[in-house]
């Protein structure tokens, strides 16, 4: 298995991530988190997957919750937790970062009110075990509340970019550039969630927005803050991000605009309760 398989993010891909691919990608999601959540966060919350931690300090940059309120975010990968806690030293007695596998998550039984998880069941090896970890630490009236992508033709940006890609650098990229959107179906998705025993679910299929100042700055973000970068020779990269550039100009054009790149995308949004 290549390291791209893998979507462990090392070296400076976690920061850049953190300054870049996190504020494009995942922020736009943060207004419905927070309006579907509501109802349910006078309790302790836990991000799974949580990444650079950038959804929990949003909660409380914003004053969405008490400042009592507990909050937890895990992820497997300790480098994007060292930048989630170094971001969060004004809120260190509101937020914990725990390290753990979503497998065997840390957590007592029945314990955390809301839970989510933004573009992370795709990518869990053992979906089943995942999600009935999940389940055990809920509480029994609390919600997840995910997101996971629907198929890649429904987010143009990213089609035409891995598109590209493939022509440029071979179908060795496939596997990386495909990962976020492998688990599409909406149907497997539901039944997933009621094979661990959630027993009211539902899963909409949800459009949304991304922003990139430019078309090479989400090539090269696509690049650098992902995966692909391990299969490409260190060399080649801004070679090949200019080729890249060039080849969307056309292809990406009606969606520029004077803010920079903005393109349609949509993801299966999942409420499950027990």
């Amino acid at each position: 298995m290549n390291k791209s398989t893998q979507w462990q993010l090392s070296g400076n891909s976690p920061k850049i991530y953190d300054q870049y691919i996190a504020p494009a990608v995942s922020a736009p999601w943060y207004s419905l988190f927070v309006e579907t959540g509501l109802p349910y966060m006078k309790g302790p919350i836990a991000d799974i997957g949580c990444g650079t931690g950038s959804f929990l300090l949003h909660l409380l940059d914003q004053k969405k919750i008490s400042h009592k309120t507990k909050l937890v975010g895990v992820d497997v990968n300790a480098l994007m937790l060292a930048i989630a806690e170094e971001k969060s030293s004004m809120y260190k007695n509101s937020i914990s970062w725990v390290t753990a596998s979503v497998n065997k998550l840390p957590f007592n039984d029945n314990y955390f009110q809301l839970v989510y998880c933004q573009q992370g069941i795709q990518y869990f090896e053992n979906k089943g075990k995942a999600l009935s970890e999940i389940y055990r630490i809920m509480d029994l009236k609390g919600v997840l509340i995910a997101t996971v992508w629907s198929v890649i033709e429904e987010c143009v940006g990213y089609k035409c970019l891995s598109d590209a890609i493939l022509r440029i650098v071979g179908d060795n990229a496939r596997s990386s550039l495909y990962a976020p959107f492998s688990y599409s179906d909406p149907h497997v998705l539901k039944e997933l969630a009621r094979s661990v025993g959630f027993k009211m679910v539902s899963v909409q299929l949800v459009e949304n927005f991304v922003y990139f100042s430019s078309i090479k700055e989400f090539g090269r973000y696509r690049i650098y803050g992902s995966p692909l970068i391990y299969d490409l020779p260190p060399d080649k990269v801004e070679e090949i991000i200019d080729k890249i550039t060039f080849e969307l100009e056309l292809s990406l054009k009606p969606y520029i605009g004077k803010n920079g790149l903005s393109f349609p995308v949509k993801a299966n949004y999942l409420i499950a309760k027990k």
